[in-house]
C-alpha cells in the first residue's frame, strides 16, 4: 500500500465516519484527531520533518488499539481502521 492508497483509505474513513451517526461524540472526535494526525505524519514522510508527532504509542499502536475496542461495536470501521494500522506500521510510524 503506497501512501496514496493510506490517503484514499483515510478519505473513506472520513465518509464512513459522516455516514455512522451511532458513534459518540468523544470516540468521533478521536478518530477525527488521528486522521488529522496521520494525514501530519503522510504530508512530513520524505521529509526531514520527524514523523511522528508524540512521544507516547505509535501512531500505529493507537491505531490498532482503537480497532480492538470497535470490532464489536463497528465492524465495517474496524476492517478501514485494521487496513490503516496496517499501511501505518509498514511505514514504521
Amino acid at each position: 500500500m503506497t501512501n496514496d492508497d493510506l490517503s484514499q483509505t483515510l478519505q473513506k474513513l472520513h465518509l464512513d465516519l459522516a455516514k455512522n451517526p451511532q458513534l459518540d461524540e468523544k470516540t468521533s472526535q478521536s478518530l477525527h484527531s488521528l486522521i488529522d494526525e496521520i494525514q501530519v505524519v503522510l504530508a512530513r514522510s520524505g521529509s526531514d520533518q520527524p514523523t511522528e508527532l508524540s512521544s507516547g504509542p505509535t501512531l500505529s499502536e493507537r491505531v490498532s488499539d482503537l480497532v480492538a475496542d470497535f470490532e464489536m461495536r463497528h465492524p465495517k470501521l474496524t476492517t478501514t481502521l485494521a487496513t490503516i494500522a496496517e499501511r501505518l506500521s509498514d511505514m514504521g510510524i
